[in-house]
């Protein structure tokens, strides 16, 4: 055959290879239908300590379409399972959400292109969430005493401009300020946690009087990832205090990202005290989240 031939049949085949894989592309795409009926069969099945994820990862903006008014900052900025016992998972492709670990689903349907699947996960170990318990809180910034207050919506965002404060939060003095925030870790992933900058001598201070603990306290802290990203902060220490006696320390270090430690503890009443400390301020944005709990039944 002559070239000319096969050039010109190669420009015809070429649109018509372009126009077929478009109209396959639009083909493997869910319908917003799809995603509409999958999110309903949730919401008529959905309770209290139920999770909500989808799978793969990039579809999360097509769940919150459907279901964010169920997606509240304590699962979206979750540090671990613990504190729930089912995962709806949405899915496409045949893609399996990292919750689910080696898990069969108990209840598996699809919509179109869109799967649904439960997960039992079991009775939940956490017995107290402290985050909750923020807004009751004694706060300090060494001697001095931070009260709650409601403020008008800071100004700004963006790179560069740190963790913007809520409305409601304590106020220690123009620059110094703890409330309950979300806040993106090294990996980018939100957090739901206190936010508390150290103090440098004196630390800062959050007490709650009157938690109740049981076998375990599970600790977790990092920095907001622009402030941890380049490794050149001073260490965070964190103490935790019961009654006035340490129950642990953690220690964070840039790197060490969204950090976890687990503590054992005796079952009683206490007034618990989170201390953060560090030799500087300067970018030190730590933040933290904690939970009283048992060991998860079996």
């Amino acid at each position: 055959m002559k070239p000319a031939v096969l050039l010109w049949i190669a420009l015809i085949a070429l649109p018509v290879t372009e126009v077929a894989l478009h109209f396959r592309a639009r083909a493997a795409v869910p319908a917003e239908s799809d995603w509409q009926r999958a999110a309903q069969l949730v919401r008529s099945e959905l309770k209290p300590r139920d999770l909500i994820v989808s799978a793969p990862g990039w579809t999360d903006p097509l769940l919150r379409a459907v279901l964010g008014d169920r997606i509240g900052p304590a699962m979206a900025g979750r540090s671990d399972l613990a504190g729930f016992e089912r995962l709806w998972s949405l899915s496409i492709r045949g893609a399996r959400p990292v919750e689910a670990s080696s898990r069969a689903p108990a209840l598996h349907k699809v919509f179109g292109q869109v799967t649904v699947e439960r997960y039992e996960l079991g009775p939940s170990s956490v017995r107290s969430d402290l985050v909750d318990r923020i807004a009751s809180a004694e706060v300090s910034s060494g001697s001095r005493t931070c009260p709650l207050k409601r403020l008008s919506a800071p100004r700004g965002g963006g790179l560069g401009n740190g963790v913007l404060p809520p409305l409601e939060r304590f106020q220690c003095d123009a620059s110094t300020w703890m409330a309950e925030v979300v806040l993106e870790d090294l990996s980018i992933t939100p957090r739901r946690c206190v936010f508390q900058p150290p103090g440098v001598g004196a630390p800062t201070r959050v007490l709650l009087r009157g938690v109740e603990l049981s076998d375990q306290l599970v600790f977790y802290g990092g920095l907001y990832y622009e402030h941890e990203r380049m490794r050149q902060g001073a260490p965070v220490v964190v103490t935790v205090l019961a009654n006035g006696k340490p129950i642990g320390t953690l220690t964070h270090r840039d790197g060490d990202g969204w950090k976890k430690l687990e503590w054992k503890t005796q079952p009683g009443l206490v007034d618990l005290a989170i201390e953060v400390r560090s030799t500087s301020r300067k970018q030190r944005g730590f933040c933290w989240a904690a939970s009283v709990r048992q060991e998860r039944a079996q």
